[in-house]
């Protein structure tokens, strides 16, 4: 900004503003108080708190990892014929290169794993009665 600017000119003609009277005391006041124990560190909760917590985070585990089996269940009837053109795969890879299809190995390593996650969730979404159970 410079100084020579009208608008900067305008902004310091302008008459200051006080803090009101109760704001320090409010501030203060504020401070000193005693946070609730929700907000403060996890180890300083009441007992009940933390058992009640550590239950609820065992329950949400148990909830993703069976929402998880639930999700891939449909995928694993994939796999199957997945696991067949990963072996002719694998296979090919072997046999001609030897330790150059090491990368070419990772590869359709790693596109089978993609696959099968893709195969899980589509199938998810179009038999939803598979995902149900």
């Amino acid at each position: 900004m410079h100084d020579d600017d009208p608008l900067s000119r305008r902004l310091r003609a302008l008459p200051g503003h006080r803090a009101p009277a109760t704001l320090l005391p409010g501030v203060l006041a504020a401070v000193r108080r005693p946070a609730p124990w929700w907000s403060r560190p996890w180890w300083s909760w009441p007992i009940a708190a933390r058992a009640a917590y550590g239950l609820a985070v065992c329950a949400a585990g148990g909830l993703a990892l069976r929402g998880g089996l639930a999700i891939a269940s449909p995928g694993l009837a994939v796999l199957g014929a997945a696991q067949q053109a990963v072996g002719a795969l694998w296979a090919l890879a072997l046999s001609p290169w030897g330790w150059a299809g090491q990368p070419l190995q990772l590869l359709v390593f790693a596109t089978a794993a993609c696959c099968g996650g893709l195969a899980a969730g589509l199938a998810r979404l179009a038999l939803p009665e598979l995902a149900a159970r």
